[in-house]
């Protein structure tokens, strides 16, 4: 049973990491990202202090939670800071008579490559902010989990 619930706590951390992370680094796909990250970072901690009053987390949960979430969210923009670069290397590429099939593969090999190194440092932050709530808010939390999921 231990196992299976270490199982469901890694999946959850995963995919609130995997929302975070497509949400920083999808581009202009969302509003407030478009057009302010600081919004966008404003309503992430709206949704996370919302989870943790739920939780009766502690202001140093709450910093720990906060500072990790703020870690994950700079290094995803620094990600996305990237992709006009990226893009023009793509469009340079396009122009050619003879676009070289070896530069775009590798722009995407070098992409997929970023993407798995920022989602192994997500999860790892996840999993330190995660550490620091208590057995009854960790079960407390997987209840709000389940239900979030039961109403999507």
């Amino acid at each position: 049973m231990k196992r299976k619930k270490r199982i469901i706590v890694v999946g959850v951390s995963l995919l609130a990491v995997g929302l975070v992370a497509t949400a920083v680094v999808a581009g202009g796909q969302s509003q407030f990202v478009h057009r302010d990250p600081e919004k966008m970072k404003k309503f992430i901690h709206w949704r996370i202090n919302d989870a943790l009053d739920d939780l009766d987390a502690t202001e140093d949960q709450r910093e720990a939670i906060l500072a990790a979430t703020d870690q994950i969210i700079e290094d995803g923009m620094a990600m996305r800071s990237k992709r006009n670069e990226d893009r023009e290397l793509v469009h340079q590429e396009l122009e050619k008579d003879q676009p070289d099939p070896a530069v775009l593969h590798a722009l995407i090999d070098a992409k997929f490559k970023e993407m798995r190194a920022f989602a192994h440092r997500s999860v790892d932050t996840a999993l330190e902010a995660y550490s620091v709530l208590s057995p009854d808010q960790r079960a407390e939390l997987m209840e709000l989990v389940e239900e979030h999921h039961h109403h999507h």
